[in-house]
């Protein structure tokens, strides 16, 4: 039974078991709560008002992760804890560069003593650096695709887990500047006009790469696609308008800067090689290529078509 009374113009619908329209008990303590909870969309402000930092000081806005998602946000927190504490701690000896680069461009000749003390290979501000360019690389890759490709965003997005060949290669390079430095003549590792080349090309490096998936947003992958999506469309302005493959580029100098930087010769050559390889074998990649996804394509006009042609046809002989 329903009892009407009306108070300032107004008529309220009550119970006669003392609960509103709602069905909410009008003197129960959560009756407040449930009319905020039946407002909510009316007073919490839009998510273009909201700043995209507002759940450092609302928890309230963020959103929860679901359930089968743990294992993968536990990953990427672990992820990044390794690769943030590993910047952090290079930081300090690695920001040395820049007094050195001074010393370099004033022609200030490093003193005895300043070599006799940089005995231990772990001293020198070149390893510190590369340690630090490598750290923000994989965080940036993650990054970015977070914020401009969000839709093929995965735990590995890292791009750590690139093959053990990649780790080879890094950890290749690392042994030879310890050994070098440790065993080569005395200032073999010091700084040097070929230092300071190998820090522009991982700097240019970094952001041609960088802004190639920026531009590229989600039409970018970090997987070889051998098919065209129905939602890819064909990138040609921004740095695309100047670079055919600038995320590749990017790696690819960033990658032999960072071994040029070290002064490691023999890691140059073997780097070279191997990032150039894949992409002087006629394309065995690409042997289910649908040639519709070619012939649409920008760079198909500058070989790629030809070189699967030839490809299949070298593949079809050998048979």
């Amino acid at each position: 039974m329903k009892t009407h009374s009306t108070t300032n113009g107004k008529t309220a619908t009550t119970d006669m078991n003392g609960s509103n329209g709602n069905g909410v008990d009008a003197a129960h303590p959560l009756a407040g709560h449930a009319r905020t909870t039946a407002n909510q969309k009316t007073t919490q402000p839009s998510k273009k008002t909201r700043g995209w930092i507002s759940w450092l000081w609302s928890p309230g806005t963020s959103t929860p992760i679901p359930a089968h998602l743990s294992l993968a946000a536990l990953r990427i927190a672990l992820t990044a804890f390794f690769l943030g504490t590993l910047a952090g701690l290079v930081l300090p000896q690695a920001l040395n560069i820049i007094s050195n680069l001074t010393h370099w461009v004033l022609r200030s000749p490093s003193s005895k003593l300043e070599i006799a003390e940089r005995q231990s290979p772990f001293s020198y501000s070149q390893l510190h650096f590369y340690l630090l360019a490598w750290a923000t690389f994989h965080l940036l890759e993650f990054v970015i695709t977070a914020r401009y490709n969000a839709t093929r965003l995965f735990a590995d997005s890292f791009l750590i887990s690139n093959g053990i060949t990649y780790h080879l290669a890094h950890l290749f390079g690392l042994t030879e500047f310890i050994l070098e430095a440790r065993f080569a003549p005395q200032g073999f590792k010091s700084f040097a006009w070929y230092t300071v080349l190998g820090m522009m090309m991982i700097l240019i490096g970094q952001t041609i790469r960088s802004l190639a998936m920026v531009h590229c947003a989600d039409n970018f992958s970090h997987e070889v696609a051998t098919r065209k999506r129905d939602d890819h469309k064909l990138v040609t302005d921004g740095i695309y308008r100047i670079s055919r493959h600038p995320s590749y580029a990017g790696f690819f100098y960033w990658a032999l800067g960072t071994q040029i930087m070290l002064g490691n010769p023999l890691s140059v050559k073997a780097h070279r090689n191997g990032i150039k390889k894949p992409r002087t074998n006629k394309y065995p990649s690409l042997r289910g290529v649908n040639p519709k996804f070619l012939r649409n394509q920008r760079y198909a006009k500058h070989g790629t078509e030809k070189a699967v042609r030839e490809f299949r046809a070298g593949a079809r002989q050998t048979a």
